[in-house]
């Protein structure tokens, strides 16, 4: 496993030590003013660690909307070519550490193509991309015209106690038997600026417990008895109950969410569930039972 990555005052604090020590040594007139800096630094570098979240005040956001629209079918039918993003900014963050990895994901999600890593610049190129990618489509569709419709939403579910979760939704029809639609969830650590694995903050005694707590919420969500059969009811858990790949904190909990297609048909559609609060806390790590109890 790799350290977490230093927050920037931490790093600040790390390399100005060491010089305030060779100046106070090597002079003694900077050696009263390195003391005196020296008193403020550690007062103000105490504070800087990865389980101290009360420094980091909330995100301060902007709502952004796009919407452009093409008709594409001529005087055939209404058809055209859609594109509804819901995002937002972060306005009060500074550049760094601490945005930069939120800043990346939103864009990896808002700006991305259907080629695997390739982005667009901003939402008109990616109107132009996906406009391109139908008239393409079309010389070879041998079917009646018809537009594409695509959608993204990326919405904020928590954001204070230096925690930072976000959802994001894709919808898009762009032909066959029905719309696709899948959600992606993610919580923030803004003291270190990086992901945070919800697995990874369970107790390691606690870890087969938790799962069982998830499989009974998931039972109950589908009126499934303790004991009934995952594949005689459609679930695709061959190998026994797996957690999703999509959770995040929340202000009421742990929320957990199973797309379409990962555990069952797409008829199954989404399944979404909630661990309130005082149910997670005993699964997790010292550190973070604190932490998630102060999340309000």
């Amino acid at each position: 496993m790799f350290p977490k990555p230093l927050p920037p005052g931490q790093r600040f604090c790390i390399f100005t030590f060491p010089i305030l020590l060779l100046l106070a040594m090597k002079n003694t007139f900077f050696g009263v003013i390195a003391s005196v800096l020296s008193v403020f630094l550690f007062t103000g570098c105490s504070e800087f660690n990865s389980g101290n979240s009360n420094i980091i005040p909330p995100i301060k956001i902007a709502t952004e909307l796009y919407h452009k629209s093409e008709r594409v079918c001529g005087d055939i039918n209404s058809d055209s070519i859609t594109i509804d993003i819901l995002s937002f900014r972060l306005e009060s963050l500074p550049n760094g550490l601490l945005a930069d990895s939120v800043r990346a994901y939103i864009d990896q999600f808002v700006f991305a193509t259907d080629s695997i890593g390739i982005l667009e610049a901003d939402p008109d190129s990616l109107f132009s991309y996906f406009a391109g990618t139908w008239h393409n489509a079309m010389n070879y569709y041998e079917g009646p015209c018809q537009g594409w419709s695509i959608s993204r939403k990326v919405e904020p579910l928590l954001n204070n106690a230096g925690l930072f979760s976000l959802s994001a939704l894709d919808f898009s029809y762009m032909g066959g038997a029905h719309p696709n639609t899948r959600i992606w969830l993610k919580t923030f650590d803004l003291t270190t600026g990086s992901p945070i694995d919800i697995r990874q903050i369970v107790n390691k005694n606690q870890q087969e417990s938790f799962l069982k707590k998830v499989e009974m919420s998931f039972r109950q969500v589908h009126e499934l008895s303790d004991t009934a059969s995952w594949s005689y009811n459609g679930f695709w858990f061959d190998d026994g109950f797996q957690l999703p790949q999509n959770m995040a904190l929340t202000p009421n909990g742990l929320y957990l969410l199973y797309n379409q297609y990962e555990v069952a048909p797409y008829a199954f559609g989404t399944t979404e569930l909630l661990i309130p609060t005082n149910e997670l806390l005993p699964f997790l790590t010292p550190e973070w039972r604190d932490r998630v109890a102060s999340v309000r």
